[in-house]
């Protein structure tokens, strides 16, 4: 999944195209050799203009980024060039919107965050957490989720800004709320695996961790599970660079499968099942031993697990039957501690 930006001058898109498909078939019609193997190689490659009219690295680098997940999703090994038609032109201009609506959102009082309890499903065990969620505020009072902003700062590479907020935020609330938040364990982080592509995204988080009177072993940040195994590199270097303060890592919507090499490289220490994960398990008998084999697999790679969305009374005592850690859902709470 690794990435190779170059840079080039040419008179022409076709010139642009033409070295980019050469590029391509010299890459396939070799073979790398790899302990004691040869392996076929291929790339996909992704043709964008340049020009006085462009956006900025940022921009550029997401454009060049959608096409080749595009390319990826077809199969791989091709070329496409960014031919911008009126249906792309507006989105990029809706997208540029989005993010002037919420820089100034983020520094005037008008972004917040909610959170929700995370319980522990044993007795006798820890205390609860708490999972942090940003809301931003519009011109009507109505406070926005992040999928209505989102999507567009995670195409301009901006989602960066938006997640460091929320972390300045929530450790800020911890320091003036602490006596309260004594009586919980850690407190969760929703990530945006975009902003791991900043290059000064890990630093910033160091540094934010750092300076704070708050332990980072506190604080723990999750990552969608496929997002994160899709910047697999990023990711792991995101975990190499926190893990040192305390702060702790976990996936979040995991579905059927448990990708350990990723949990042992990046020293995963929560996997959050997805919510459809649950309902699932709970009425049918083969998708429920398929739960319990997780949360064995887990176990012994010493993760502990999270059932979210947990509804009734029914789901939250078969969770515990089958040894899940923890639980979260509005059976338990719909509203946390933490609203700043």
């Amino acid at each position: 999944t690794d990435r190779i930006a170059v840079l080039l001058g040419f008179r022409s898109l076709q010139e642009g195209r033409t070295t980019a498909e050469h590029l391509r078939q010299a890459i396939a019609s070799r073979q790398i050799p790899w302990k004691g193997a040869r392996l076929s190689v291929t790339a996909s490659v992704a043709v964008v203009p340049i020009d006085a009219a462009s956006e900025g690295r940022a921009q550029v680098l997401a454009v060049a980024e959608d096409l080749v997940l595009a390319i990826a999703a077809a199969g791989g090994n091709a070329v496409r060039v960014d031919e911008p038609n009126e249906q792309h032109l507006s989105r990029r201009r809706l997208d540029r919107e989005w993010l002037e609506w919420i820089k100034p959102r983020l520094g005037d009082g008008r972004a917040h965050f909610i959170s929700q309890e995370i319980v522990p499903l044993s007795p006798g065990a820890s205390k609860p957490s708490l999972e942090c969620y940003l809301r931003v505020e519009d011109d009507d009072g109505v406070w926005l989720t992040p999928g209505a902003f989102m999507p567009s700062l995670e195409r301009l590479r901006q989602t960066g800004m938006a997640d460091l907020w929320v972390l300045r935020a929530v450790l800020e609330q911890m320091e003036r709320e602490a006596e309260a938040m004594d009586g919980y364990d850690t407190v969760f982080l929703n990530f945006s695996a975009e902003s791991l592509l900043d290059a000064e995204f890990n630093d910033r988080v160091f540094h934010t961790l750092a300076s704070s009177s708050i332990p980072p072993s506190r604080i723990s940040f999750e990552f969608d599970e496929r997002v994160a195994a899709m910047y697999a590199e990023a990711f792991c270097r995101f975990a190499e660079i926190v893990r040192p303060t305390g702060a702790g890592i976990a996936l979040d919507r995991c579905r059927w499968t448990i990708n350990d090499e990723l949990i042992r490289r990046a020293g995963v220490g929560y996997i959050k099942f997805h919510e459809s994960v649950i309902k699932r398990a709970m009425h049918d008998r083969y998708d429920r031993a398929h739960l319990e084999w997780l949360r064995t697999a887990s176990g012994l790679l010493n993760v502990r697990t999270v059932a979210c969305g947990v509804e009734d009374e029914a789901t939250l005592e078969e969770m515990r039957r089958i040894g899940i850690d923890y639980a979260q859902g509005v059976i338990l709470n719909k509203m946390g501690l933490l609203m700043a």
